[in-house]
């Protein structure tokens, strides 16, 4: 079999190609055959998305991944865009599960809003919309014919709160009290704003007092750090320099992505010194600022206010309450 390098900067699909994570994919491939709610949790670049696919991929358990991270913009999401973005997700579920995809399609007949061509549902009029409670209604009801349980994964889950006309928490909602044969997979990495959007402990919350299983992805330790880069240059034939390793593992702060990338670069344009390092660093410090940005532009209103916040922490460590007043002032 051939096995994947730890530094291909592709999303992982095999338990092969995984590096230390076989309890928390073991523990997910469990919770999709019948958990109503999943929270798979962490950190950006600590490999979320390769522990989905390879979940999926192992366990054989259907499932419709909507990568939210590619619908562009960082505003709001009109309707029209959504839903391409839904139905190609949708579509292609069901080019690859043919089985499924026949049962669905009969059953999806009767929804007024969609128009049927082949395998492939089309919504009549975009600007209009559709019920998509119906079609996941449809979704619940083939499932359940045949005696299997189907996975919606939801990858950067807090994106759904920028989709305008449907309220994404109540979907949610029906979904986990009316369909037993669908699971909610939910991943995100910027983790306090899926709480918010979730509000799972908020009593005015449609998903309030819901049940959940939840995996979250730590960073590595500096340990597995060190053995991750040194089985990586292994696999490549590369006795890496011990002084390329130390300061890797000290600067990048045990990030399974930050440090795949190094991996990948380094083998790539063979240098093996402090400077490839810096140059990740670099990377990763513009992916930081553009997130930042995109949090922004949900929340004009109180841009100045995040912004001095985020000047002030750059300086020094504050308390809370140091910070607070700092922002008062």
């Amino acid at each position: 079999m051939l096995v994947i390098p730890y530094f291909d900067p592709k999303p992982k699909r095999r338990r092969i190609d995984l590096y230390n994570r076989r309890d928390e994919l073991n523990k997910l491939i469990e919770y999709m055959k019948d958990s109503p709610l999943i929270l798979l949790l962490g950190l950006r670049r600590t490999g979320k998305t390769s522990l989905l696919y390879t979940a999926v991929n192992e366990s054989k358990i259907p499932c419709i991944i909507f990568d939210l991270r590619e619908i562009p913009g960082d505003g709001f999401i009109a309707m029209d865009v959504f839903l391409k973005f839904f139905l190609d997700k949708i579509n292609l579920f069901l080019e690859k599960n043919r089985g499924i995809a026949e049962r669905f399609i009969e059953a999806v007949k009767r929804v007024e809003e969609i128009s049927i061509a082949g395998l492939k549902i089309r919504i009549k009029n975009m600007y209009r919309g559709v019920n998509i409670i119906e079609l996941f209604r449809a979704l619940n009801n083939v499932a359940e014919s045949i005696g299997i349980n189907i996975v919606l994964a939801f990858d950067e889950a807090q994106e759904l709160r920028r989709i305008m006309r449907y309220r994404f928490t109540r979907i949610l909602a029906y979904i986990y009290d009316f369909f037993e044969n669908i699971s909610i997979l939910l991943t995100g990495s910027q983790i306090g704003l899926l709480y918010n959007f979730l509000r799972i402990n908020d009593p005015e919350s449609p998903l309030y007092g819901r049940a959940y299983d939840k995996i979250y992805l730590k960073n590595f330790t500096p340990r597995m750090s060190r053995e991750f880069l040194i089985q990586g240059y292994k696999q490549y034939g590369i006795d890496p320099p011990e002084e390329l390793i130390e300061y890797a593992v000290s600067k990048l702060d045990g990030v399974v992505g930050w440090l795949t990338l190094l991996g990948y670069r380094s083998v790539r344009d063979k240098i093996f010194n402090k400077k490839i390092v810096d140059e990740v660093l670099d990377i990763a410090s513009r992916i930081a600022f553009n997130e930042f940005k995109h949090f922004l532009a949900l929340r004009w209103q109180a841009r100045d206010r995040y912004i001095s916040i985020m000047r002030n922490l750059a300086i020094r460590e504050l308390t809370w309450s140091q910070l607070k007043r700092l922002v008062e002032l």
